[in-house]
């Protein structure tokens, strides 16, 4: 199963529910399954279009577990026992059968997703009214648990046809609130890539020491080590703080 590689991070119930909440439709196509949690759905989906409704009551509130579980008739424990479950059925069932994620008329793409820390990958289909391009945002809240992110940069598109059946793959990249993609930077990572300059450890460093070792590389011809920068910024810094002084 393709699900959010959550060996190495357990997300929080209180991320999971808002994951949730931002797509709780969903929800309905676990119903008939056997589920354990099966007699809250409709329930829990009402509490997510009280809390999408825009009256401030419900966006002031918390909405806590314990507050979700009395209105549910259930016991917190079972809630936070069934939040996470919940979550990972609905990646299983989004592997199985993406189809069900969209609606008619829509265009069924899978996305291939990644957080900013190293190894944390996911990917998820649903519809769209058309197909993004390249350089386009998407922000898609319901991976935010798995991935601590739900802004994304369209980096790539591929168009597939197999046995007569098409298929869009969508790949992405995550990208900071409000941050706005340098395409010269992105030539930079890419011809860092190319020459083998940078392997993907080195890509999972922070922006800012990731942009350092661009800037380096294209001054400099080869990619610094952390440390090295490190040490170029304390020295630029002592010479600043020598000079104020004067």
């Amino acid at each position: 199963m393709d699900c959010p590689a959550l060996e190495n991070y357990v997300p929080k119930n209180k991320q999971i529910k808002l994951c949730l909440f931002s797509e709780a439709r969903w929800l309905r196509l676990l119903s008939g399954q056997g589920k354990p949690y099966e007699h809250i759905i409709e329930g829990f989906i009402q509490i997510a279009e009280y809390w999408y409704s825009g009256i401030c009551e419900a966006r002031e509130r918390e909405l806590t577990i314990k507050w979700i579980a009395e209105r549910l008739n259930e016991t917190p424990q079972n809630i936070n026992k069934w939040l996470p479950l919940i979550y990972k059925d609905l990646f299983e069932l989004n592997y199985s059968k993406p189809q069900l994620f969209a609606s008619e008329g829509e265009i069924l793409c899978t996305f291939l997703f990644s957080g900013f820390e190293y190894g944390r990958t996911c990917s998820f289909s649903f519809g769209l009214p058309a197909v993004p391009h390249p350089g386009d945002t998407l922000i898609f809240e319901f991976v935010k648990a798995a991935l601590d992110c739900d802004y994304f940069y369209i980096k790539e598109i591929t168009f597939a046809r197999d046995c007569g059946n098409p298929s869009i793959t969508i790949h992405t990249k995550p990208k900071e609130l409000f941050e706005r993609i340098n395409r010269y930077r992105e030539f930079l990572l890419e011809k860092a890539r190319f020459m083998n300059q940078i392997d993907y450890e080195t890509e999972s460093k922070s922006h800012y020491y990731l942009d350092e070792m661009l800037r380096y590389y294209e001054n400099k011809g080869y990619v610094p080590s952390v440390e090295t920068i490190k040490q170029e910024r304390e020295e630029l810094y002592k010479f600043w703080r020598e000079h104020n002084k004067k």
